[in-house]
């Protein structure tokens, strides 16, 4: 699949797929990538990051497993990035922070785990945020004022603690929070 040079959309949603090509990362030009409602059970593989002209990554309702690749951090074209639904694990790597086109952000439904890193308030764009359904601890980092083009914000389902930071209060187009 790697030497399709010129693939710029890759919709095999719905499907019984079980794996993620290591070549996937050498699709330089694709924008659209959907591997949603899939068998995938494997590991997001690092190349991913290679994929620097993607503007939306799908691969929710799967399997995959590990922890996210810090080369996430690379998809600096990225507008959407759904990982939902899937059994991944670790903390969510600091080069999220990177993402700053990202307008809509779903890690919901996983085993994600450790503290919210202070970088997400880097993104800037992002109108949606979910993690819900996670093994998250910790503060809720004081950076998410920062995301201020915010709309809907959902964190329940986790182990936050302490206070709800007064930053919170920048988030004034925030019209839904759980």
């Amino acid at each position: 699949i790697g030497s399709l040079d010129e693939l710029r959309v890759l919709g095999l949603s719905g499907n019984a797929i079980t794996t993620i090509p290591s070549t996937i990362g050498q699709l330089s030009s694709l924008t659209h990538l959907f591997l949603d409602y899939n068998d995938i059970d494997v590991s997001i593989p690092a190349s991913i990051g290679d994929l620097t002209s993607l503007r939306e990554l799908w691969t929710n309702n799967n399997d995959l497993t590990g922890a996210i690749p810090s080369s996430i951090g690379d998809l600096s074209n990225l507008t959407l990035l759904s990982l939902s639904v899937n059994n991944l694990t670790g903390s969510l790597p600091s080069s999220i922070g990177n993402l700053s086109l990202v307008n809509a952000l779903r890690l919901d439904n996983n085993e994600l785990s450790g503290t919210l890193p202070g970088e997400i308030g880097n993104l800037a764009a992002l109108t949606f945020l979910d993690v819900t359904n996670n093994d998250f601890t910790g503060q809720i980092p004081s950076s998410i004022g920062n995301l201020t083009a915010l709309v809907s914000l959902r964190m329940s389902s986790n182990t936050f603690e302490g206070v709800i930071p007064d930053e919170f209060g920048d988030l004034t187009n925030l019209a839904d929070i759980s």
